[in-house]
């Protein structure tokens, strides 16, 4: 089973912006690595943040802005596979509907 933590209900989505907004969104991507066995790489968790911001172009202060979150992980690594599948689509639909990706941060473990 894969471990999902949202903020939200709709946790490999976002909610609508609103208008004159742009949403600005950040991925991280965890795996481990075994260098002893040819593609040792697992994933195990995926974390994405989210958050709208006026489209002004002027400085806001963002001191109280409301971000969302979904974080997801897998218990057992046969889940692996169903992991990729699912971080593969949310980030399909940030890169379609963020105005503005802030960093994809990959580190291995």
């Amino acid at each position: 089973m894969i471990i999902t933590s949202s903020s939200d209900s709709a946790p490999d989505g976002f909610a609508a912006c609103a208008p004159g907004s742009t949403i600005m969104a950040a991925v991280d991507v965890e795996w481990t690595k075994n260098y002893r066995v040819k593609n040792g790489n697992t994933s195990f968790c995926y974390s994405v943040v989210w958050l709208a911001v006026p489209e002004s172009g002027t400085p806001v202060n963002l001191d109280g802005a409301e971000f969302s979150y979904t974080s997801a992980y897998v218990e057992d690594p046969a889940e692996t596979q169903d992991l990729i599948a699912r971080a593969d689509m949310v980030l399909a639909r940030i890169l379609d509907q963020a105005g503005l990706v802030a960093g994809i941060s990959c580190a291995a473990i």
